[in-house]
């Protein structure tokens, strides 16, 4: 018995041993193996990105100059974002007045960079910009798009045009102005991870000048982690129609599953929107007369099944029913919807 006991006990020692030595050497191939076609996958990408796709990959790093300015403008102190930008010459135009289009909004007053070029250096740029900063300006809010991309040819550098809208105030003149247009780069000869703009041409920007008073006042300035504790936090599908027909445009958040009635003079009191709510809403939701009844309806689609549901409306606005499934299949990322008589039967 002792002499079968050590024999058995050899044996599973061993093959214990050998196994653990025999799964880390596969593991050992395995890994060898599988990593193998992603270096090649690799390699023929880096190949492609320098031949075939060189273009598109300058193009997206000359972007990123531009994507990062935005996204700095947009998260830290713009004066500074601004100030720290770096270029060699820009080139502006003295403004001249151009025709103003009836907004039936007095005041409004559009210039064109197309008088006198001037040319500036970064260090009169970054004067210029604090004169203005300590004359009260700020820039509220922007916008940059690479809209396209001139390779390098035939000795000339490459270039770019950035379509481009800043929005700026002056709190003590009470004036506002939007800069938009196109801006003409020329970059940089000098290879790099980040190119540098060497020119910046800003002569095809416009400007347009309002003094007085905001147009706009802001009327609600809502959280619906706040306005609907538990529900599911997310405004949007938004919609404005006058749900009770008194004549006032009711506000409709379906994502939260709330109404902002209209009670005029800028005022509105907060009611829930379906009685049988949708729990996980898609990103769209429609108001119409879906059955003729003169009431309106509404649609919206469910994010967890993918479903599209009617809530039929009564006379008053409102949504009581349980709503109706459309026999379609699942529609996942419901992000739009609309309706209309397509076939003319009214």
């Amino acid at each position: 018995m002792s002499k079968i006991y050590f024999l058995s006990s050899a044996i599973i020692i061993c093959l214990f041993c050998g196994c653990n030595k025999s799964e880390e050497t596969i593991s050992d191939i395995a890994v060898t193996e599988s990593n193998s076609p992603i270096k090649e996958i690799q390699k023929e990408r880096e190949k492609l990105d320098k031949t075939v796709f060189e273009n598109e990959t300058k193009a997206v790093q000359h972007e990123q100059v531009f994507i990062s300015l935005w996204d700095q403008l947009r998260n830290s102190d713009p004066l500074k974002v601004l100030n720290d930008f770096k270029f060699k010459t820009l080139i502006l135009r003295d403004p001249t007045p151009q025709e103003s289009p009836d907004w039936g909004i007095n005041g409004i007053k559009i210039e064109a960079l197309k008088g006198t070029e001037k040319k500036i250096t970064r260090e009169q740029y970054q004067k210029l910009i604090s004169q203005l900063h300590q004359k009260g300006w700020r820039l509220n809010q922007s916008e940059w798009h690479h809209s396209k991309f001139i390779p390098a040819a035939n000795n000339e550098p490459a270039g770019s045009i950035i379509s481009c809208e800043m929005h700026c105030t002056s709190n003590e003149e009470e004036k506002r102005v939007i800069i938009r247009g196109k801006i003409k780069v020329t970059w940089s000869t000098g290879e790099g991870e980040f190119p540098t703009p060497e020119i910046i041409n800003l002569s095809d920007l416009q400007i347009i000048t309002r003094k007085g008073k905001k147009i706009f006042q802001e009327a609600m300035n809502a959280d619906p982690k706040i306005e609907a504790p538990g529900r599911y936090p997310r405004f949007s599908p938004i919609m404005v129609y006058d749900l009770d027909g008194d004549g006032l445009n009711e506000i409709v958040t379906g994502g939260c599953n709330l109404i902002y009635k209209n009670e005029g003079e800028g005022k509105y009191s907060k009611k829930d929107f379906l009685r049988n709510p949708i729990i996980r809403p898609a990103e769209a939701g429609l108001l119409a007369d879906l059955n003729g009844d003169g009431n309106v309806d509404y649609i919206g689609g469910n994010s967890a099944n993918g479903s599209l549901l009617l809530f039929l409306g009564n006379n008053e606005g409102n949504f009581i029913k349980a709503p109706l499934k459309f026999n379609l299949p699942p529609l996942k990322g419901l992000h739009a919807l609309s309706a209309a008589d397509i076939d003319g039967d009214n």
